[in-house]
């Protein structure tokens, strides 16, 4: 079905629990015997540095993992020099 959304809509819970189950899935998975951290969005973040980290922990609830708390936030993103604009783009 066709949906028309009225104004921009980024649900936080709905893609934090997403990603959330993903990393607790790896982690069982894993078993100890591996580095369960793998998620390519968590590694594409890292390679960004500190500064994205922070940024996304700087808002309430934020945990300087993707996803970031709000759109806002991830639009933050934008406004740091030091990042290549490839790498916000893909993020």
């Amino acid at each position: 079905d066709h949906m028309h959304l009225s104004r921009l809509f980024y649900n936080y819970p709905l893609i934090q629990s997403y990603y959330t189950g993903h990393r607790e899935k790896l982690e069982r998975l894993s078993r100890g015997k591996w580095d369960s951290d793998c998620l390519m969005i968590d590694g594409m973040v890292s390679q960004l540095g500190e500064e994205v980290e922070k940024l996304w922990q700087r808002d309430e609830g934020g945990t300087g993992k993707y996803p970031p708390v709000s759109l806002h936030a991830l639009l933050d993103l934008y406004l740091l020099e030091s990042i290549d604009e490839s790498d916000k783009h893909a993020i």
